[in-house]
């Protein structure tokens, strides 16, 4: 029976998104079989100023959101 495991993380930390999934492949090793592995990154969007609830100047961009899939079964 398929299973999913979800994994989310932010665009300025992809390498802590991938030690994590990688752990957990590793933590999993023998015991499943990986049928597909799929992700997503979410659109930018600018970077607001809370204080005056606008967009701040000079088009920063806040972090996007990555999010990825790993479709497993149990071996």
């Amino acid at each position: 029976m398929p299973q999913i495991k979800i994994f989310v993380g932010i665009e300025s930390d992809k390498t802590g998104l991938e030690n994590d999934v990688n752990t957990w492949l590793n933590e999993q090793a023998g015991a499943i079989r990986v049928t597909s592995i799929s992700g997503n990154i979410a659109p930018q969007t600018l970077a607001k100023d809370l204080a005056r609830n606008t967009s701040t100047s000079g088009r920063h961009f806040s972090p996007s959101d990555i999010l990825i899939l790993i479709v497993y079964e149990k071996a």
